[in-house]
């Protein structure tokens, strides 16, 4: 599947939220949200986030739960579809200054 028109096809924001998973080492949902609110303008909550994980869970993303807490840490540890390389570099040059000012929860 090639991808062409990122910004006005729904059916590929579990790529996008699989990009932001796949730069760190497990981010809860408000954090996946903040990433792509800077990065693609998209506005999800947080159950939307975990849905579209959840649905998404067998092309690689999987979690893990804090104990004494109800907050889940996601990873993306599978394969990418074929994105354009440019688009690539404009993600990472999008999230690259936003690194250190990630909210905590």
């Amino acid at each position: 599947m090639r991808i062409d028109k990122l910004r006005t096809n729904r059916r590929i924001d579990w790529i996008r939220i699989a990009f932001i998973c796949s730069k760190h080492d497990g981010l809860s949902p408000s954090q996946i949200s903040y990433y792509l609110a800077h990065m693609c303008n998209l506005s999800k909550s947080t159950r939307e986030i975990s849905a579209t994980i959840k649905s998404y869970s067998n092309r690689g993303f999987h979690f893990q739960s804090i104990p004494n807490s109800k907050i889940r840490l996601y990873y993306f540890e599978g394969k990418l579809e074929d994105i354009h390389p440019r688009t690539i570099e404009r993600w990472e040059i999008k999230i690259k200054p936003l690194r250190g000012l990630v909210p905590e929860n």
